[in-house]
């Protein structure tokens, strides 16, 4: 399992994280509801198996590597 988590060393939003967030949130996911946030990065394969946490998983570098490149 590849772990991301979405706040960096400073306790701020990852760039790629507020990329993500602020386009979903465009498209009308609300992004401060966690089964919200779970289905947008179901759509990318990545697993929220917390809701709770920062951490989010994907299970191959492939899917990792094509979320990376689509929000950074």
């Amino acid at each position: 399992m590849i772990e991301l988590d979405v706040v960096n060393s400073g306790y701020e939003w990852e760039p790629w994280w507020e990329n993500f967030h602020n386009y979903y949130s465009e498209q009308g996911y609300n992004m401060n509801s966690n089964e919200e946030i779970a289905r947008a990065l179901s759509e990318w394969n990545a697993i929220d198996p917390d809701p709770e946490s920062t951490k989010f998983y994907f299970e191959n570098e492939h899917d990792c590597l094509l979320f990376m490149l689509r929000w950074v």
